[in-house]
């Protein structure tokens, strides 16, 4: 998996309203960061890893945790 295009494409669904994408693309990329796959760049400016880490981490939180749980909604959004 490639986590900036995945990232980038999180962002593309946030802005067209997908929300079945916007979901699915939040799940992916926190399952790879806690299997221990390095974060996407989610920000133009050169910020160190743990911090593009912690970005994607609370981004994708957010979206799950705003999410009804009728979306079928697997993820743990509180684990590491």
């Amino acid at each position: 998996m490639d986590p900036d295009v995945a990232w980038n494409e999180l962002v593309e669904s946030i802005i067209a309203g997908d929300q079945e994408t916007t979901i699915l693309l939040a799940e992916t990329l926190l399952e790879w960061l806690q299997r221990g796959g390095f974060p996407p760049k989610v920000s133009l400016f050169n910020l160190p890893s743990d911090w593009q880490m912690f970005l994607c981490q609370k981004v994708c939180r957010s979206i799950l945790l705003k999410t009804p749980n009728d979306q079928g909604r697997t993820s743990n959004v509180a684990s590491a």
